[in-house]
């Protein structure tokens, strides 16, 4: 069930629009990513949950 989830996910990350970033070592040259600033997770609880941190007592 986690690997289709994970695949269903990249999948769904790779279908939004691309967006043009410099290439690190040449900025004269870009290349597309996926603009995932637009991306929703469904995930529950979201990644990095303060619900699911260890408490700071010792």
């Amino acid at each position: 069930m986690t690997k289709r989830i994970t695949l269903e996910m990249y999948d769904q990350m790779a279908a939004l629009p691309a967006m043009h970033v410099p290439a690190p070592k040449d900025e004269s040259a870009t290349y597309a990513v996926p603009d995932v600033s637009q991306w929703q997770t469904w995930l529950s609880p979201p990644p990095a949950s303060p619900d699911v941190a260890h408490s700071n007592e010792s």
